[in-house]
């Protein structure tokens, strides 16, 4: 017999174990206060996997970006193509120098167990995101 156009039967298998995961109070009493701009916060240990994971994605970008900026800037490359060349290089170095002090920054909070202000983790975080990408970056250059 099929299910109906949808749905999907549900299958368990009983020789597997189930798990049963209950709210542990602290999250409970976490989940019902307020978090402002000023409360204070810690990284948390979850984050470090994502930290790393994201720096070993752009660490590597350092290299092709600074060759190609020079060789933009100083090399044999003439023309109406050097201009787009160069802004679009320093662009994405703009993009990998951000990143890189960013998720090193998180490094150093957690590390050194120093508090942070949801205001102060939150903005810098937005600014990148909002300018990281060549699009957007246009409104970083026109805020100069």
């Amino acid at each position: 017999m099929s299910a109906p156009i949808g749905e999907r039967p549900i299958i368990q298998d009983v020789s597997d174990p189930v798990e049963y995961y209950h709210f542990s109070s602290d999250f409970i009493n976490a989940m019902s206060s307020n978090i402002s701009l000023n409360t204070y916060i810690y990284v948390p240990d979850s984050y470090m996997s994502d930290v790393i994971w994201n720096l070993a994605g752009v660490l590597p970008s350092w290299i092709p970006n600074i060759f190609v900026l020079i060789i933009g800037c100083f090399g044999s490359i003439k023309g109406r193509f050097k201009h787009s060349i160069i802004g679009m290089t320093a662009s994405q170095f703009y993009a990998t120098v951000g990143q890189t002090i960013l998720y090193f920054g998180y490094i150093y909070l957690k590390e050194s167990k120093i508090p942070i202000t949801v205001f102060a983790c939150s903005i810098p975080r937005r600014i990148l995101q909002q300018t990281i990408t060549p699009a957007l970056i246009s409104t970083l250059v026109s805020q100069l």
